[in-house]
């Protein structure tokens, strides 16, 4: 409800609160489809790319996922909080996640 200050329904329902985390999510995944390219250009060439360190002991989020298909590739950016997550978890993810888009 809209009308209900999102402050004052945390307080109410006594919800404890981590200053360090966001309070609704922790994960945010993102799809940007800015590419007015024909998808049957991309089917069936999917490739692993090497990632660069990108953690964040600040991040925003725990994990952040964002994808851009702007390009003739599908670009893939991910950062995470290294306090969470080390380098090769992260690797792992996204061989995870090519996985599942072949």
């Amino acid at each position: 409800h809209q009308d209900f200050p999102f402050e004052q329904l945390l307080e109410h329902l006594s919800v404890e609160r981590d200053p360090s985390r966001h309070p609704l999510f922790q994960v945010m995944f993102e799809v940007e489809g800015f590419g007015e390219q024909e998808t049957e250009t991309l089917s069936g060439h999917l490739q692993p790319v090497d990632l660069e360190e990108e953690g964040n002991p600040t991040a925003k989020f725990d994990l952040s996922i964002s994808m851009d298909d702007s390009s003739r590739a599908i670009g893939v950016h991910m950062s995470y909080a290294t306090s969470l997550f080390s380098h090769e978890t992260i690797e792992r993810m996204a061989r995870h996640y090519l996985v599942l888009l072949e």
